[in-house]
């Protein structure tokens, strides 16, 4: 148990030097990480390697990046400076064109699953939901002053 902490702890250091400022959106990036880790090498060891794995790889690190890239981002989106809007577009789009690409490599060239690629996109959304849960349930039970 210790070594889980120590390894959170390290995580959220590195996370906070690359710019994580914010305590909740070093968790949920922190936790994105450690969850697309996680079940990658759970499904690596349940199915061995195949198309299937591969692919639940491929989509938990394709969903893992893009949710780290939004994540840096989108704290110095309260204070865009007019003329920002462009560069922010361009990133976006970019990511978006990108992730494209490599969807379309993997489907249509490498031939992997297509339920096991969802699979590993949507770690993204068990993250966001179980942080929302326990935050929910953690918030309850602090009382106000």
């Amino acid at each position: 148990m210790k070594q889980a902490a120590r390894i959170i702890q390290r995580l959220d250091k590195a996370l906070y030097r690359r710019g994580f400022r914010l305590e909740a959106i070093r968790q949920l990036v922190r936790n994105q990480i450690l969850l697309a880790l996680l079940s990658a090498l759970a499904f690596f060891a349940a199915a061995g390697i195949s198309k299937a794995s591969l692919g639940f790889f491929a989509g938990a690190a394709i969903v893992t990046l893009n949710f780290y890239a939004l994540a840096l981002v989108a704290p110095g989106l309260v204070h865009l400076a007019k003329g920002a809007v462009a560069p922010l577009l361009f990133q976006f789009y970019g990511r978006l064109i990108l992730t494209g690409i490599l969807l379309y490599l993997l489907i249509a060239w490498l031939h992997v699953s297509i339920i096991a690629l969802l699979a590993g996109l949507s770690t993204v959304m068990v993250n966001a939901l179980l942080w929302a849960a326990l935050f929910y349930i953690i918030g309850r039970k602090v009382k106000e002053a």
